[in-house]
């Protein structure tokens, strides 16, 4: 039998070891000189804490019992097992977790607010049912969010949305927006962060729960951590494209990392936003411009696409490199170019460029610098 997410020696050496650095060969006998000594003091009955997670210890001791001579004799204990519990951050976390609800926001009163609470609550997730936004930043600390289901019309969606997706510790939560069916249609106004999923009415429900399981599912089956996505949409408009950008600046600052690594994406991302509005749309404000970040233990990806027909990327990359100086320093095109320009400018700034066939899609990717030793 397989056992999933189980994690062993080999598999925490190779982490401590990327962790911290060093090698296998020196990682591998301090980690089990750890376990032998754990297990030495366990054979002993003592109780050993581990740092901040548990505390282990052995039960079943010797039974003392009253013999047919009226004294007491000490017998073998009949069972022993090991058992483990929570401390510290680790116990506060796990408290925490038991209280996790599905959050569903919504202003209207009917049956389907009930056949939610019935189809979770059969798999073990309670349901809150609140009217806005707001409600649901009140209740957060007594009830963690393990997925959130909001109706696109109830007040402070975006703001919620928002909140949770720029941020590292609640980015995971799994959010699914349900829109009416005209709004798929609608022109983007302004920046928006969008949900992990977005169901437009009318819809079938069946169809519905499965989508927003499967993601529930997935993402408390494998929960990635130290994975954070975030997907905006964006008009073309100088106001959306400022925004869009310091956005990316305060997600990066919030993941710790450097301010150069920082102002280089935030610089290249600015080019590419640009370069989307120039060329897809010939410089017109009526475009879209959806935006998807991803960022890894390993780099940064970030995909720029926009509504418009594109445009002849290859000779603009061709041009580009051409005019970017070996040292990778500074692009020497003319200046007059902006499209040569700002591609040139990009190569300087991230280790790759990637250009869909039609050129209305940019992917960027720039590797994520490493953690200093401490």
């Amino acid at each position: 039998m397989v056992v999933p997410n189980r994690v062993n020696t080999e598999d925490l050496v190779r982490l401590v070891s990327k962790k911290t650095g060093r090698t296998r060969e020196e990682i591998e006998p301090l980690i089990e000189s750890v376990w032998t000594s754990v297990r030495e003091y366990l054979e002993q009955g003592r109780e050993v804490e581990l740092g901040d997670l548990f505390a282990l210890a052995v039960r079943g001791g010797p039974e003392i019992r009253e013999d047919e001579s009226g004294g007491f004799s000490a017998f073998a204990a009949t069972e022993k097992s090991l058992t483990a519990t929570p401390i510290g951050d680790l116990k506060v976390s796990l408290d925490r977790a038991c209280q996790q609800a599905i959050y569903y926001v919504s202003r209207k009163a009917g049956d389907f607010d009930g056949l939610l609470a019935e189809h979770f609550g059969r798999r073990g997730w309670p349901m809150v049912k609140v009217r806005n936004g707001m409600e649901v930043h009140s209740r957060m600390d007594r009830n963690p969010p393990a997925a959130i289901i909001f109706e696109g019309h109830v007040e402070g969606w975006q703001e919620l949305v928002r909140e949770l997706k720029c941020n590292p510790l609640t980015n995971s939560v799994p959010i699914v927006g349900i829109y009416p069916g005209a709004a798929r249609d609608e022109p983007v106004r302004g920046l928006r962060v969008m949900p992990d999923e977005v169901i437009y009415e009318p819809f079938d429900f069946s169809e519905f729960v499965r989508t927003a399981a499967t993601e529930l599912a997935d993402r408390v089956a494998t929960p990635q951590h130290d994975v954070m996505e975030l997907h905006m949409e964006l008009s073309g408009s100088e106001p959306d494209r400022k925004q869009a950008r310091a956005m990316l600046r305060e997600v990066l600052f919030r993941c710790d990392l450097p301010e150069a690594f920082n102002e280089e994406a935030c610089a290249a991302f600015g080019e590419a936003l640009d370069n989307a509005r120039r060329h897809g749309h010939h410089v017109i404000e009526c475009c879209t411009i959806d935006v998807r970040m991803i960022l890894d233990p390993k780099r940064l990806v970030l995909v720029v696409r926009d509504s418009g027909g594109g445009f002849d990327h290859a000779a603009a990359v061709a041009a580009a490199r051409g005019s970017v100086l070996p040292d990778g320093d500074a692009p020497r095109g003319r200046t007059g170019d902006a499209t040569q320009g700002g591609i040139a400018r990009m190569f300087t700034l991230v280790d790759r460029l990637d250009f869909n066939r039609t050129g209305n899609e940019l992917v960027i990717t720039k590797t994520r610098p490493r953690k200093a030793k401490g």
